[in-house]
């Protein structure tokens, strides 16, 4: 499990390769939950500050439900579109290969805390942010590699995957603005 978990760091493309076609499901799910809940609980830290522990715990794991879900929905459209796009990977490759490559979310954690700390001190945030940014930044190179490994793609071809289901909910909200929109003009128009 940690030469998995040192490798995504370390050696990316290597360690992508070698979890293709392993059933790792569970340590995937692992590593999405625990990287994922700082990102989705930390960052309202200061509402946390005098709640009761109860709705803090709460809050907590229904932010790590919603990392679960979301990267459950997300690998859902990416695996059907990498597929469309000549990808041999699996869904359970697909969901895998994405479940680890959010590991660099686990480090804004402590960037997150000490930026809380240290909100005062304008320059530190700013350098703070900046660090979040390249922690960002890395998590979407490793989802990138991650699936061009798995699914044997051009860097373009993944990268088209990658970023699939932004352009799909982008359509979407289009269409419910258009569909608003017409109502909207049909009920003024009565």
């Amino acid at each position: 499990m940690l030469d998995i978990v040192t490798g995504i760091i370390l050696k990316p493309v290597e360690t992508f390769r070698q979890i293709k076609g392993k059933k790792l499901f569970w340590l995937a799910t692992l590593v999405l939950i625990v990287s994922l809940s700082p990102v989705w609980n930390i960052s309202n830290t200061e509402v946390w500050i005098g709640r009761p522990t109860a709705i803090v715990l709460f809050e907590y794991l229904v932010g790590s439900l919603l990392g679960f879900v979301s990267m459950g929905i997300y690998a859902l459209i990416v695996f059907p579109i990498s597929r469309l796009i000549n990808g041999t990977g699996s869904f359970l490759d697909t969901y895998q290969a994405l479940g680890f490559s959010v590991l660099p979310c686990l480090f804004t954690a402590p960037v997150m805390v000490l930026r809380f700390l240290t909100a005062s001190l304008g320059f530190l945030t700013s350098v703070l942010d900046l660090i979040e940014l390249g922690l960002i930044c890395w998590t979407i190179v490793l989802g990138v590699i991650a699936l061009r490994e798995v699914h044997q793609l051009t860097t373009g071809r993944a990268v088209s995957a990658y970023v699939s289901p932004f352009v799909v909910l982008f359509l979407l909200l289009g269409l419910v603005v258009f569909i608003i929109t017409l109502v909207a003009g049909s009920l003024i128009g009565m």
